[in-house]
């Protein structure tokens, strides 16, 4: 589960790269056609200001005689006026033409600016990087399922290794009570062999006696002799053996690294970091095994001998989650 999760986070990772990467596109193409508005807008302004200037022009003054006489001048100058006033008219001509092309460029330029920004506007507000986010927030929904699995199978493996380990030190303490003597109980193996040589030496004198009808020294000596104790109690050691096989736990462990690594995250991409992980284990089963997991602890184990075997006692309802 561990390794899992780590591959959901990197594909979670970029994913978020990937909506980063888009919403940094928009952001440049946002500006890009904000400035582009920004640009024809003080164009047009510019140009709109020249066709402003252009729609203004002077009256002309033409020189003309307060007073003309026929008898003196008959056409009272009127070649010279008519030339002014043509004049006059041409360049009242060349300045209108003038004018309505500045005038017809201001409002096309005004229209082009007004729909830049509208675009730019448009596209700025616009969602353009939904599939992005989406597929980021799946993923990211994903991996909190996996973290969350991964907690309880680490959880589950932390409480099965503690009574894995304390299934170890039961029999351990189990093995001390049958090796210890003069007990008030029937755990003891050399109170069991004492008692089946005292025993076998009382029958062999008594069937001694019921044959000779006396016990002699002889007979004494060989029944001191009588058949040894016939059973080898083997302290459990296939139990043993099960317990600590290679490749499981040794029960000296005071932290487990499971996959090596572990993902620090955050709401950006930068936030990913992998570093390596050691999770501190307590063996203890009055506690729980990581920090991380819950304050339900296991059972204490009570470990008896049933016909020699190894049995719980009822008091445990632990389970050991495949680690034996």
């Amino acid at each position: 589960r561990d390794n899992e999760l780590l591959q959901c986070r990197e594909i979670e990772k970029q994913k978020l790269i990937e909506y980063e990467q888009c919403e940094a596109t928009k952001r440049s193409t946002c500006a890009t056609k904000q400035q582009q508005c920004t640009d024809q807008r003080e164009a047009a302004r510019i140009k709109c200001a020249a066709a402003d200037a252009a729609s203004k022009i002077q009256t002309a003054k033409l020189c003309l005689p307060e007073e003309c006489d026929f008898k003196e001048n008959p056409t009272c100058g009127s070649a010279d006026v008519e030339r002014e006033a043509d004049g006059w008219l041409a360049e009242v001509r060349s300045k209108m033409e003038a004018y309505q092309k500045l005038a017809e460029e201001c409002r096309t330029m005004t229209s082009e600016a007004s729909s830049t920004c509208a675009d730019a506007e448009a596209y700025c507000a616009g969602d353009h990087c939904e599939g992005q986010r989406s597929a980021s927030d799946q993923q990211r929904a994903s991996c909190a399922q996996s973290y969350d699995s991964a907690l309880l199978a680490k959880c589950d493996f932390g409480r099965a290794a503690q009574t894995k380990c304390a299934d170890l030190s039961a029999v351990h303490a189990l093995i001390a009570k049958i090796k210890d003597s003069n007990r008030q109980d029937a755990l003891s193996e050399p109170d069991r062999v004492a008692e089946f040589a005292a025993v076998q030496r009382l029958l062999c004198l008594l069937q001694a006696l019921h044959d000779e009808g006396d016990l002699s020294q002889e007979a004494t000596a060989a029944c001191a002799a009588k058949t040894p104790y016939p059973n080898t109690f083997d302290y459990f050691d296939e139990r043993i053996a099960e317990l600590t096989a290679a490749d499981s736990i040794s029960c000296n462990e005071n932290s487990f690294s499971f996959s090596g690594y572990e993902w620090e995250t955050g709401l950006t991409s930068a936030a990913f970091v992998k570093r390596t992980s050691n999770t501190a284990f307590s063996v203890d089963m009055a506690s729980p095994p990581f920090e991380f997991c819950s304050d339900e602890v296991a059972q204490p184990i009570d470990l008896q001998t049933t016909n020699g075997e190894l049995v719980r006692g009822r008091g445990n309802h632990c389970q050991a989650h495949g680690l034996f």
